[in-house]
């Protein structure tokens, strides 16, 4: 089943990527001659206007054949791809990868309208054994009111307050404790840690773990807090990219085909819920993916539009032909490397 729900959800994605693509390049002027769901021989096309609308064999996303787009002969059409202003160009280009980021948003602002978005609030969960709160007596249930005379009002600014402290003297809390409140003075400790991305790190601590999030409901709840989801995640995914080019993380991170089925098969047991939240970080990655600068993807289309608006005239056709066969030779490589990876974790 994991096998099914990849391919639905990968599949959805990759198509709503290429919509993007089709519509933009229907609104500025330029010709399609095929819009398809799938890939492969076609089973079923209806021709409307210009462009022919097909289901194919292997429902895997689908594509868009542009007039003019592989210089074909076409290029002086009046609604040829290649014929449009490199801005438009670079638009078109850019829509696929900007849908799929919409996309992403879209799904977590569904979970958060339908389940509730999660919200930690400033009440303390948990007390770790010998930790500075425990030897200042604080208990689990307190609420923590301020920190260094921050008012704080959800575990956000918790966190926010530590990551500023450098052992610099003691942090002044204050807690309410029913209707009491009180002022304490305590030391954090410096512990050995893990990131998000399993690298070491020290950090200072408290000792104190966050209560179960209440989960608010309503549109403007579920729009910021999808905003927010959607700004941290596509950051994330870049930063770790950006480790993995520079060797910072393992390259056991990769993850390809057989774990996203797996992943798919696993949030689909949990609920809907769960697979709406992997759809939306894997439609992210998609948007990150697609626009790092590997001349097979639309990134690298983007940079040599880019190079060509400087110079004010496009790359030689062989140059161009050069720098994407080096991108699709990066990119059958990362797919082989991240099937590798996903046979090897199988097999741990």
């Amino acid at each position: 089943m994991g096998i099914l729900y990849a391919a639905l959800v990968l599949g959805f994605l990759i198509l709503f990527h290429e919509f993007g693509h089709f519509i933009f390049a229907k609104c500025f002027g330029v010709g399609v001659k095929t819009f398809s769901i799938g890939f492969g021989p076609k089973l079923l096309s209806k021709k409307i206007g210009e462009t022919e609308y097909a289901l194919s064999l292997l429902p895997l996303g689908g594509y868009v054949a542009m007039v003019g787009e592989e210089d074909d002969g076409e290029c002086n059409q009046e609604k040829s791809f290649r014929s449009k202003h490199v801005g438009k160009r670079m638009f078109i280009v850019l829509a696929g990868p900007l849908f799929n980021l919409l996309l992403g948003f879209v799904f977590f602002a569904a979970v958060f309208m339908l389940y509730g978005a999660p919200v930690l609030t400033n009440y303390i969960g948990a007390i770790t054994k010998n930790s500075p709160v425990e030897k200042a007596g604080v208990l689990a249930g307190d609420r923590v009111v301020s920190m260094n005379g921050s008012p704080v009002n959800s575990w956000n600014d918790i966190t926010r307050i530590m990551s500023k402290y450098q052992g610099d003297g003691l942090i002044i809390v204050v807690i309410q404790r029913g209707d009491a409140l009180l002022e304490i003075k305590m030391r954090p400790e410096l512990v050995d840690d893990k990131n998000v991305f399993g690298e070491q790190v020290k950090r200072y601590v408290l000792g104190i773990t966050p209560a179960p999030p209440v989960l608010e409901k309503g549109l403007e709840k579920a729009v910021t807090q999808s905003a927010k989801t959607t700004v941290n995640v596509t950051m994330l995914t870049s930063l770790g990219i950006w480790k993995l080019v520079w060797g910072e993380i393992s390259s056991d991170n990769i993850g390809g085909p057989i774990l996203i089925a797996q992943m798919a098969g696993e949030a689909a047991s949990v609920g809907f819920e769960a697979l709406l939240m992997l759809s939306g970080l894997i439609s992210i990655s998609l948007f990150v993916m697609n626009v790092l600068p590997i001349p097979a993807l639309d990134g690298g289309h983007l940079w040599l539009f880019c190079l060509e608006w400087i110079r004010g005239r496009p790359l030689s056709k062989r140059t161009e032909e050069r720098v994407r066969f080096v991108g699709v030779i990066m990119l059958i490589s990362l797919m082989f490397f991240a099937t590798f990876n996903d046979i090897s974790r199988f097999f741990k």
